[in-house]
């Protein structure tokens, strides 16, 4: 579990994260809490869910290996440069994502192998709270 704060909107690496504690060595203990977004979405937050450790290996491999970008869309006719770094990760199989004038490059969950072990993890927490709902990630 980390307390993150941004010192400038560049990337990744300008996050500064704190460790706040180890992960609940009491499994009984991780309870989720569930914010209703409203129009039928939820945010869940397990605290302590991925030890710290292993937290900090998949951030250090995200930063440094995931081909981050932040392209440049159109909202209502005008160029913005989008507001946060990107990476497309999809299945084989699905159909081309295509928003604001942009269509990003789609890489496999192969090509990152770590990014699908926090694939796995997301999932098999999804199966632990029956939450059968898309889920969009960004950074």
């Amino acid at each position: 579990y980390f307390a993150m704060s941004s010192s400038s909107s560049s990337s990744m690496s300008a996050l500064k994260l704190k460790t706040v504690s180890e992960a609940n060595p009491n499994d009984a203990a991780k309870k989720a809490e569930t914010v209703d977004l409203g129009n039928g979405s939820d945010v869940v937050f397990i605290q302590r869910l991925i030890p710290s450790e292993q937290s900090w290996k998949w951030f250090h491999y995200l930063d440094n290996h995931i081909p981050w970008t932040r392209p440049t869309i159109r909202v209502f006719g005008k160029s913005f440069l989008q507001p946060r770094d990107t990476c497309y990760v999809a299945s084989s199989g699905l159909t081309e994502l295509s928003y604001s004038g942009y269509q990003p490059h789609a890489y496999s969950w192969d090509d990152y192998p770590p990014l699908k072990d926090i694939l796995d993890a997301c999932c098999h927490l999804i199966q632990l709270l029956e939450l059968l709902q898309p889920v969009m990630l960004s950074s």
